[in-house]
């Protein structure tokens, strides 16, 4: 289905455009039919903004053009950089320009396929710019009936686009930016309906008089639908509400005659236009090629812009050349349009006027230059270009080929009858006639044969009664007598003396004289003709010459130029009898020629009128006889007119030298002229390259003025976002110094505001952090966030390290965050109390039993207590799905629910609620986590290093959770613990933070590569990132073991083993995290304790952590450690090796092996050292990569899933604490990890 067109408005700009686009777009209603299309001269290496500010400025769509794309209403679009647009079928076409310096996109191109495809709904309007890029389009559109329009010179920051345009005179309104945004929209949707015909003949008679006055053609012929239309769409330009009024404005303004003269002047073609009938009418030449003479003679009639004529003579040079004919090829081809004819003679077309074209005529009879198209010499030769007017100027003759498509469509019925009378009369025997395909032939069948109907395709027909071409000049049936008669307003011009002859000679001879004359001006040009003049002339061959002596016949031409130069010489009138012989006739006969100078006119002046008077006698050759006596006189005659004969053809020929001279004199002078020409070009070129640039920096400069406004928009927001917020945050840039901060980060930090500028390391820290320096560097160089608590001035903090990333994801400083935490520290301290007086009753077991539920139940009441008071939603979740407890923070933000069963009896689970969320892999429902088949729960326990959030909508509002799942076993049933932190402030400040610095600094910092620090200190400080991190799991574990004590004790009284394991099990993790501590706080000491330790002790301690791990994931663990081998050395931190260890092994296993999982553990003594072994199943370490397992930040995991420094740690541990080795190597299903010590 053919795409529904409408009005569509071009818009070209260059430097300044941009402020005038943005006037122009304001001001635009927000609900049209029309489209936009925007081509702004931008610099082509640049990228560009222009979409997002222009869409600043109206609530309209704006978009860049996508190729291929089709219009639509109500929509702005804009032309990417270094790309020309065109439209093609009603649709986009974006192509790469072919030439480095024009501007891009070229307005020309763009405008020109808008001419082409959409004729009279398309609009060009030319803004502030500077060059001529836009003018040759404007003239495009124009000639296809469209509508132009430029920006008023005072209003362009740069005029010369809009003054180019404005020159070229077929600009229809000068418009200021806001005026167009008003106007165009009226312009377009708003034509003016004229009054029934009969009703206002006055008002056209008066509107025909003054074309005919002004540009010398009478239109009243033209059909009367083309003349309203056009009409209608001169009263839409000039906002004028009535015929009448508008036949004011045409008196007033000579400048609105033209630009109606133009619009009525349709000027539309095309190369092979209907191909189709263009290869019906090759298929009729070639059979008739033989029947003609040696010179084709064709006459394109109303050739607009010279592309048909063109066509027609490559079509005849391709038959002469694939049959072999050698013929000469003479093509006149006439427009009443002088601006039509001079683009004609010029031959040059931009590429995509050309694309149509077969490659066969591209190939052959096209040159390239730059980004145009040049007809080839051996086809412009061919062609004479001339202006003409087919209802006055004299025809043709001896025509084998008329052309003449679609013109004959505007003229009435009477007009057309009179043209096809001048076509048959100029056509040889047989001669074709090629119409147009909308042309009517109702009017030509009795003179014409019909060969195709369908492409109107005929041969003359030579009837017996010619048609009426007795005068073959048309007179004007009208003629201006009132408008002539009024004084002029102005003194003749003298170049409109020439135009004005046609008017005088009407009213001066017409009706003085009956017979066949001929008016030459004061050069000897044929200006005027009457009578059955073709007798005494003929069409000269070869370039077209109005010359009369070039016209006339051979035997009178000296006779006549005789008379005539007698008549100018002595002004008076100059006759003489002539013998000769007239054309059609083989009888010699006597004519009189008179030449007499016409009345004195100021518009006549030296025109000279040549008479031509038959004389009744005839020279009968067949009867005269010649008695003897008067033979030798005869025989004298003879021989003395031989003797003149052949001195007059000295004389020619002499004559022919002289002009052969002149004429390599003129060639001379056009090489001269072609290589000045050549040198303006190369000027010209310069100056636009030099322009273009210029150009492309005035529109870059626009957007940084537009983004430097954004950019302190930005600032006073990122101000005011800092100034509400509670709590201690500061940024730091990459080098640790010090950008922005909040007041409450005084109670963490000593930093004034002289301090911006300054590392964070240079300004007091009051905290009992140690090793702050290599946190921060951590967080810097592996892009990771990290929480930990910090002491500062007795009040516990929550810090939160995250690196701060800028638009391509790189890490360019820090967010340091502080929250104030000790409430929540108080009632942990509370649990702990109540967990440590468990231990003081272990003698009396009833006594024990009874003290301890009453202490429990105390316990429980209190965790409840607690548990209420943190501000986190926490619940129980049966097998992940069914809630059995919650604390009062779940009923406070799920108001709706009384109770728990009244919640599961709605929903499965409490992951209902999340919603799919992809700003970032955080999301426990975002595309990534969700192509996983594992329970949510079970995910994020699969995932112990990573935090997930969650987001729920409710009434409204967003809320942003942290989730923590903790697995608590219970018999045959698995209890999950789930804690939502709500952080939804956070995490708006968070977002809006990173967006405001992210902005801010865009424009001001330069991606900056910098190295990444290295350091064992960083290493270390990450290190104990992640094992403080992990050391956080076993107070979770303890909370779980008291949540579920106080679960088992709602069901009732609790066996004494149990109460047994839960106090091992709780006395094992707090004696671990205190050692574990203690170790970290002695990690750095110089001079650390070794103690002496047996090995199997160590791994049997060491696996009972990882067996849960183990058990979860399916490995089995064989210990064959169980030799009574000591060794004095650090033994928690070979523990913290051996998990290591342990914990890559599983990773392995579980990426490559998961269903059969096997860990071997060995001890092995030598002589003087032990050593240990941990060999797995899960597929080994590629080879080339194998040495670099040691190197720091060097992982074999996938991104989020490791970090890269616990092999280079564990080695560091071994060999530089302990001094020992640790080496890692591939065996036959996996690692072999060996670990060598000291012994005893």
């Amino acid at each position: 289905m053919e795409n529904e067109r409408f009005e569509i408005v071009g818009i070209g700009a260059s430097a300044g455009g941009f402020e005038a686009l943005q006037l122009f777009i304001k001001n635009l209603e927000l609900k049209q039919d029309i489209a936009y299309i925007i081509a702004q001269h931008l610099d082509p290496k640049q990228p560009t903004m222009l979409v997002e500010l222009l869409a600043k400025s109206t609530k309209i769509p704006i978009t860049k053009v996508i190729d291929g794309e089709i219009p639509q209403k109500n929509h702005i679009y804009i032309c990417p950089q270094n790309k020309n647009i065109t439209l093609v079928d009603f649709r986009f076409r974006l192509t790469a320009p072919e030439v480095r310096i024009m501007p891009k996109p070229s307005v020309n191109i763009f405008f020109s396929s808008l001419a082409k495809d959409l004729e009279n709904l398309a609009v060009g309007v030319i803004l502030s710019g500077t060059g001529s890029d836009g003018a040759e389009g404007i003239k495009a559109i124009k000639n296809a009936g469209g509508i132009t329009i430029a920006q008023e010179e005072k209003s362009a920051k740069y005029p010369s686009m809009p003054k180019s345009s404005i020159e070229t005179g077929y600009v229809d309104a000068v418009l200021t930016p806001e005026q167009m945004a008003i106007e165009i929209p009226k312009i377009i949707k708003s034509p003016r309906i004229l009054e029934e015909i009969s009703d206002v003949p006055k008002n056209l008679d008066r509107i025909y008089d003054l074309l005919l006055m002004k540009v010398k053609i009478d239109f009243s012929d033209y059909k009367l639908s083309t003349i309203q239309r056009r009409i209608e769409r001169r009263m839409s330009v000039t906002q004028t509400e009535s015929l009448e009024e508008y036949v004011t404005v045409l008196e007033k303004s000579k400048k609105e005659i033209h630009l109606l003269h133009k619009d009525l002047l349709v000027i539309v073609t095309s190369f092979f236009r209907n191909k189709e009938a263009f290869e019906a009418l090759e298929k009729v030449i070639a059979n008739k090629l033989n029947t003609y003479s040696d010179t084709i003679r064709v006459w394109i009639s109303g050739c607009a812009t010279g592309e048909e004529a063109y066509t027609i003579a490559m079509l005849l040079h391709k038959l002469l050349k694939q049959k072999g004919i050698e013929k000469k090829i003479q093509i006149f081809a006439t427009d009443i349009s002088d601006e039509a004819i001079i683009k004609a003679r010029a031959g040059t077309f931009i590429k995509e006027e050309i694309e149509n074209i077969d490659n066969y005529y591209i190939k052959n009879y096209f040159v390239k230059k730059d980004e145009y198209y040049e007809i080839s010499k051996q086809i412009r030769d061919m062609i004479i270009f001339s202006t003409h007017d087919i209802v006055k100027d004299p025809a043709f003759l001896k025509i084998d080929l008329i052309s003449c498509r679609n013109l004959l469509i505007y003229f009435n019925n009477s007009l057309q009858k009179r043209i096809f009378s001048i076509f048959h009369h100029s056509l040889n025997s047989n001669g074709v006639l090629f119409l147009g395909k909308s042309e009517s032939t109702s009017n030509l069948l009795h003179y014409f044969k019909n060969i195709d109907s369908k492409w109107k395709i005929f041969s003359k027909e030579n009837t017996l009664s010619s048609p009426n071409i007795t005068n073959m000049t048309y007179y004007p049936k009208r003629y201006p007598r009132n408008y002539l008669q009024k004084p002029m307003k102005e003194p003749i011009n003298k170049n409109d003396k020439k135009s004005m002859i046609f008017d005088a000679i009407n009213l001066s001879i017409t009706k003085a004289f009956a017979n066949d004359f001929l008016i030459v001006d004061r050069n000897n040009q044929i200006v005027f003709t009457n009578g059955e003049i073709n007798k005494y002339i003929k069409i000269p061959v070869g370039n077209f010459n109005n010359d009369v002596f070039s016209f006339i016949n051979d035997d009178i031409r000296i006779d006549l130029r005789a008379i005539l130069s007698k008549a100018k010489r002595e002004l008076v009138s100059s006759n003489q009898r002539v013998r000769t012989t007239l054309n059609g006739s083989s009888t010699l006969q006597y004519i009189n020629i008179l030449a007499f100078s016409l009345e004195e006119n100021e518009v006549l002046d030296d025109a000279i009128c040549i008479m031509f008077i038959e004389s009744s006698d005839k020279i009968d050759t067949q009867n005269i006889t010649v008695n003897k006596n008067s033979e030798h006189a005869l025989y004298e005659m003879e021989n003395e007119l031989l003797l003149m004969k052949e001195r007059l053809q000295t004389t020619n020929e002499e004559l022919e030298t002289t002009n052969e001279e002149l004429q390599s004199t003129n060639e001379e002078l056009q090489s001269s002229n072609e290589e000045l020409q050549s040198t303006n070009e190369e000027l010209q070129t310069s100056n636009e390259e030099l322009q273009s640039s210029n150009e492309e920096l005035t529109t870059v400069n626009d957007e940084l003025e537009v983004r430097s406004l954004e950019l302190r928009v930005s600032n006073t927001d990122l101000e005011n976002t800092f100034n509400t917020l509670h709590f201690g945050v500061v940024i730091l840039d990459k080098k640790l110094k010090i950008r922005k901060y909040t007041d409450d980060i005084n109670k963490i930090f000593d930093i004034r505001i002289s301090d911006i500028g300054e590392t964070i390391n240079s300004v007091q820290f009051y905290g009992k952090k140690e090793n702050l320096k290599m946190l921060l560097l951590a967080c810097l160089t592996e892009k990771k966030v990290y929480n930990f608590e910090l002491i500062c001035r007795n009040e516990i903090y929550n810090a939160v390290f995250e690196p701060y990333l800028n638009e391509q994801n790189n890490v360019d400083g820090l967010i340091l965050s502080f929250y104030n935490i000790s409430k929540l520290k108080e009632n942990e301290q509370k649990l702990l109390k109540t967990t440590l007086e468990l231990e003081r009753h272990k003698h009396n077991l009833e006594e024990i039993v009874d003290i301890r539920t009453k202490k429990l139940e105390k316990s429980h009441s209190d965790i409840e207590n607690l548990l209420n008071s943190v501000n986190n939603i926490i619940v129980v979740s049966k097998n992940g799905q069914e809630l059995i407890n919650a604390n009062q923070k779940f009923y406070d933000f799920f108001k709706e629910y009384q109770s728990l069963d009244e919640f599961n009896e709605r929903h499965d689970c409490i992951c209902e609620f999340f919603e799919i969320c992809d700003e970032s892999d955080d999301f426990i429902y975002s595309e990534k986590v969700m192509k996983n088949n594992l329970n949510w729960v079970d995910f994020i326990l699969s995932s112990k290093n990573k935090m997930f959030k969650a987001k729920i909508i409710k009434e409204e509002k967003t809320f942003i959770f942290d989730l923590k799942v903790t697995l608590m076993p219970d018999n045959d049933n698995l209890n999950y613990i789930i804690a939502m932190n709500d952080i939804t402030l956070l995490h708006e400040y968070q977002t809006s933070l990173k967006l405001k610095v992210e902005a801010e600094t865009k424009s001001r910092l330069e991606q900056e590569k910098f190295l990444i620090q290295q350091s064992k200190l960083a290493s270390m400080g990450e290190m104990i990132g992640n094992i403080a991190h992990q050391w956080r799991q076993p107070l979770n574990s303890l909370s779980a073991l008291n949540i579920g004590l106080s679960l088992k004790h709602q069901k009732g009284r609790i066996p004494f083993e149990e109460m047994t394991l839960f106090e091992k099990k709780s006395s094992i993790i707090i004696q671990r995290m205190s050692k574990t501590i203690d170790d970290f706080r002695n990690f750095f000491a110089p001079n650390k304790v070794s103690e002496t330790f047996m090995l199997k002790e160590v791994i049997e301690e060491a696996t009972q952590f990882i067996q849960p791990s183990y058990n979860i994931n399916h490995i089995k663990l064989i210990n064959h450690g169980s030799s009574n081998i000591k060794i004095k050395n650090h033994k928690n931190e070979l523990i913290q090796v051996l998990l290591n260890l342990f914990n890559n092994a599983k990773d392995a296993i579980v990426e490559f092996n998961p269903n059969h999982g096997l860990v071997i553990i060995n001890i092995i003594e030598l002589e003087k050292h032990v050593q240990i072994t941990v060999e797995d199943n899960g597929g080994g370490i590629k080879q080339e990569v194998i040495d670099r397992v040691f190197e720091p930040y060097f992982s074999t995991k996938f991104k989020d899933e490791g970090t890269g420094i616990g092999l280079y740690m564990s080695k560091m541990i071994i060999e530089e604490s302990m001094q020992g080795e640790l080496k890692l190597e591939n065996c036959k299903e996996g690692v072999l990890a060996t670990i060598t010590l000291q012994n005893i």
